[in-house]
């Protein structure tokens, strides 16, 4: 064999070999090429997974968040309108005129004083002066009444050993506790 033989079969020779090594890269590169992409997809699915869950979960919290303040803004609303109508009632109870002043609060002590009770002085504000007056001529207390106690309408009545608070402030008071419940439900119905 000639010398330019050999040459021209090493070149063939590594021709051919060139060829296989770039074959096996391809290969290798289009498996590498698969692998990597599956792996890529596998991923993106657990993120889209996770993603997924995290979203549902920050919207439930979002849509629980919202509802709160919403409920929040409701009772709100309701506990104002509520503190408006016995505000309303307790103006109006205030504005009564004299003799309706004197019927109302006759009728309010004989249920609420018993008879037997010993009377040293009677406290009322000077606005109702008169009527307390009236009032304690109807129901036979003979204390002396004197204004005091920044009240706004009813009396306390004062004893040698007690303080009976019969004021408009405490019998608002005490009715507010015992109807407020009874009051919501009728402002506001159950749906």
């Amino acid at each position: 064999m000639s010398l330019q033989a050999i040459v021209e079969k090493i070149k063939i020779d590594a021709q051919s070999e060139v060829q296989a090594i770039n074959a096996e890269a391809e290969q290798r590169l289009a498996d590498v090429t698969q692998e990597t992409n599956s792996q890529i997809n596998d991923i993106k699915s657990i993120f889209a997974t996770s993603f997924e869950k995290q979203k549902t979960q920050l919207e439930a919290v979002f849509q629980s968040l919202e509802k709160q303040r919403v409920n929040m803004v409701v009772q709100s609303t309701k506990r104002r309108l509520l503190d408006e109508v016995y505000k309303q009632a307790f103006e109006e109870v205030s504005k009564l005129s004299s003799p309706e002043y004197v019927e109302f609060f006759v009728k309010k002590y004989q249920t609420l004083v018993p008879s037997d009770v010993k009377i040293v002085s009677i406290l009322t504000s000077e606005s109702r002066q008169a009527e307390t007056v009236e009032i304690s001529k109807a129901l036979g207390w003979s204390a002396p009444i004197t204004i005091g106690g920044g009240l706004k309408g009813g009396c306390i009545l004062v004893g040698s050993d007690f303080e009976f608070d019969l004021s408009i402030e405490r019998l608002f008071a005490e009715m507010r506790f015992q109807t407020e419940i009874e009051i919501a439900q009728i402002l506001f119905p159950a749906k």
